[in-house]
């Protein structure tokens, strides 16, 4: 299929994006990467760019969620993580694979797939991701901290019992015993803290260089 004859241009999420699926286009220079944009890119057949919101000042939330190994019940909390994100009007990247990839993809899902560990500072770097989320129960804590070497993003995560106390202040960690639901509730009541910490922090800094 040769998407370049039914588009008159095409927008890129970020560099890293464009790096990967800008050789399946032959679109030249109309091929340019957007960053910030708050909404998913709807491209009209025959009519360029349609549904495009550009922000050229705070990006919106990204979130990466770890997945190194897929099981049913992870796979279960991912839906629901990734339902919060969407609702939440941030967007969410896997970084994984798992047997369910379509479904994902058509929840709002960036399926970025497994990263080599050479590769984690700059995945992180060329998607802007600002906060991370490890849906285990237990295990696989190694990983997350693999992934928190490279960036200084908060982080949610299952933590150990019985106190359940986060590492970092900006981290969530969420009583294993607790159901789905309720861990995906209180991922959702720590997003909106995270994103609202983030704006503050973006506000802060726009106003010192504007001083």
């Amino acid at each position: 299929m040769r998407l370049e004859k039914h588009y008159e241009a095409m927008v890129f999420l970020d560099e890293l994006t464009q790096q990967s699926w800008a050789p399946f286009f032959k679109l030249g220079s109309q091929a340019r990467p957007t960053p910030v944009l708050r909404q998913p890119v709807a491209l009209s057949r025959g009519g360029g760019l349609a549904g495009v919101v550009a922000d050229h000042g705070t990006e919106f939330l990204k979130v990466g969620i770890l997945l190194p190994q897929e099981t049913t019940s992870t796979l279960q909390l991912v839906f629901l993580l990734a339902e919060q994100i969407r609702l939440r009007n941030a967007h969410a990247f896997l970084f994984g694979a798992t047997s369910l990839d379509d479904r994902l993809i058509g929840c709002g899902v960036f399926v970025c797939g497994r990263i080599a560990p050479s590769e984690r500072q700059t995945v992180l770097r060329l998607y802007g991701i600002n906060a991370i989320v490890l849906p285990y129960r237990c295990g696989f804590l190694w990983h997350l901290d693999a992934f928190r070497a490279s960036t200084p993003a908060p982080a949610a995560y299952f933590g150990a019992l019985p106190a359940s106390k986060a590492l970092r202040e900006v981290d969530l960690a969420i009583d294993p015993r607790v159901c789905d639901r309720k861990a995906a509730a209180l991922f959702s009541e720590w997003l909106l803290t995270t994103e609202s910490k983030r704006l503050t922090a973006c506000s802060g800094g726009v106003a010192e260089r504007g001083a």
